[in-house]
């Protein structure tokens, strides 16, 4: 369901939400990367002491989060709290985040899901203090509640009893159902459907919505992402999404409500790429994990000694897991397609294409143009054809870059650090006709590998070209006048994202671009959880801000494709802050 809190984010990018059980890993906190990319406020309260020390250092750069030492309980006071220290997260592609246990009462730790044989030598019992809900919002200052996520070792059934809906009333609520026996999940569904509430269960959380009160243009795309999300989410083939109908059956058991879906639709839905465009010949063979000179760029890389290529988000495994190799430009890693239902899709892609032309795109669409290959989810314009988020960001992003550096009529060079596979170097080869050099660079070996096949098969080869990580500090200074990076920076360590930068004073590259994923600012994104702004390292190596625009200007436009990015302009001072100390 994360689709419905990014579009809720979108609509709402100043909510209020409250968070009771933290966890800084992304993967077991459906909220903070939600947090992080909006103007979202509210209260995290987690009462196990190393986990609440952790969400104060990943939440420490927003001051419009608070993170409370606490329980939630009936009353307010201290009780005992007991949790294991050792429950922590050991899969190697998980982000970070301690994954600790804990719970009011001792035998939740023995319930099967927590329990080890050595248990009883490594519970931690302690006191906490603890706070009613009402006495929460109280000390807080939160009169109202946009989003509640309750994730309490089993406590989240009395937790949110406590909860006056009809006061508050969360547009969504989401609470792990793991620990809960079948009549309290049963019960607690009741009790929402009877205050209007919609309520759907996945394997471990229960979400539930309400859009009474709402807008009328946000309850038609919250109850459209609701409906087509929960559909793409269970992955099936057939034409179904089980809906949780309290009382609909007198045992409790769910129901099932049949959706009407074309072929087309269920394709879009379910599948990560679109294979209607066929590969070129040879393709589905080169692109194989098994190559020869991807393994050899895996060795080389993994020998490196560089904090660039410790990774956490592009771990092996987790590129493993999400890429197709054959159908790189699909919904994944590297580009994120498909956030709704497909006719939404092809509308928000029709009208962020008007926007640019409105923005003076024309000449660049007359150029630039979409053949699907490779997986990449298209729709069709009448009148011009195949369109993508590959073609309109890179558009996009061209169009800022001709109106602050002219590069559509100069012979620019450009350092593209994090190319992934080649997007922005193949549109920027086929816009600018004076381009001298395209160079790309990542820290992912599959990145370098694709980059190089993409390109070439473009045809682009050169301009553009693409270097393996080893060789970028053989890089001449004084060789390129423009580097970029997009989304790039805001999925590296500020260690990483130092090493860049120092490299781009080595080189004296005089100007840099940069699109982060965050809605403010550009954050690192560190293995604990924690993030920490980049700007700093920027301005120690010399690089000032001389632009910054929204990606949409247009406020409703923006609002319409839920599109927050914003553009980055830096100029290097002829001496870096610091020389002066």
């Amino acid at each position: 369901m994360h689709a419905l809190l990014a579009a809720f984010a979108r609509l709402n990018p100043h909510a209020r939400f409250i968070q009771i059980g933290g966890n800084a890993d992304p993967q077991r906190n459906p909220l903070r990367d939600i947090v992080f990319g909006s103007q979202w406020r509210g209260v995290i309260v987690e009462p196990i002491p190393p986990k609440a020390e952790e969400l104060e250092r990943t939440y420490a750069p927003l001051a419009r989060v608070a993170v409370e030492q606490a329980a939630i309980a009936s009353a307010d006071g201290d009780e005992r709290f007991y949790y294991d220290p050792l429950s922590r997260a050991t899969d190697e592609d998980v982000a970070g985040g301690l994954r600790m246990t804990g719970a009011l009462r001792r035998e939740v730790l023995y319930f099967p899901t927590n329990y080890r044989a050595d248990l009883d030598d490594c519970v931690v019992e302690m006191v906490t203090p603890t706070l009613t809900f009402e006495s929460l919002c109280r000390r807080h200052g939160i009169e109202a509640v946009d989003i509640l996520r309750i994730d309490a070792a089993g406590d989240e059934a009395d937790i949110l009893a406590q909860v006056d809906l009809d006061h508050f009333r969360p547009t969504v609520i989401t609470y792990d159902h793991s620990l809960l026996g079948p009549g309290v999940r049963r019960a607690g569904i009741q009790r929402l459907r009877a205050l209007g509430y919609e309520a759907l269960e996945d394997a471990e959380d229960t979400w539930c919505l309400s859009t009474r009160g709402l807008p009328a243009r946000q309850t038609v795309v919250l109850r459209s992402v609701w409906r087509w999300t929960r559909l793409s989410g269970t992955g099936l083939g057939h034409r179904t999404v089980r809906r949780v109908l309290a009382g609909a059956h007198a045992n409790g058991s769910e129901s099932t409500v049949a959706f009407p879906v074309t072929e087309e639709e269920q394709r879009y839905l379910t599948n990560h790429y679109d294979d209607r465009t066929p590969l070129p010949s040879g393709a589905a063979a080169y692109l194989s994990g098994d190559n020869p000179r991807l393994r050899e760029l895996r060795h080389r890389y993994a020998g490196l000694d560089l904090p660039v290529v410790r990774h956490h988000l592009w771990s092996a495994g987790r590129v493993a897991h999400s890429v197709d190799l054959r159908y790189f430009r699909g919904d994944n890693l590297y580009v994120w397609h498909r956030p709704e239902h497909p006719r939404a899709m092809a509308l928000k892609l029709a009208l962020y294409m008007r926007y640019l032309q409105d923005r003076g795109g024309g000449e660049l669409f007359e150029k630039l143009t979409e053949d699907g290959a490779f997986g990449c989810w298209t729709t069709d314009v009448t009148g011009y054809g195949k369109i993508s988020r590959d073609l309109l960001d890179s558009v996009n992003e061209i169009l800022f870059l001709d109106r602050q550096l002219g590069i559509a009529s100069k012979e620019p060079r450009v350092l593209d650090i994090g190319a992934g596979y080649g997007r922005l170097a193949y549109r920027t080869a086929a816009a600018v006709p004076g381009l001298v050099d395209y160079c790309c660079v990542d820290a992912v070996p599959e990145s370098t590998f694709l980059a190089d096949y993409y390109l070439s098969y473009r045809g682009c080869s050169p301009p553009a070209r693409v270097i393996a990580l080893p060789e970028v500090p053989e890089l001449e200074p004084g060789t390129f006048d423009l580097a970029v990076n997009v989304h790039s920076f805001s999925e590296c360590t500020l260690d990483a994202i130092r090493w860049w930068v120092e490299q781009l004073q080595r080189l004296h590259v005089p100007y840099l671009f940069v699109v982060p994923n965050e809605a403010d600012g550009i954050l690192s994104r560190e293995p604990d959880g924690s993030y920490h702004s980049a700007l700093p390292v920027l301005e120690t190596a010399g690089y000032a801000p001389v632009a910054k625009e929204r990606a949409i200007s247009d406020r409703a436009t923006r609002d319409a494709l839920m599109l927050n990015d914003n553009f980055y302009l830096f100029a290097l001072r002829d001496e870096p802050a610091d020389s002066k100390r």
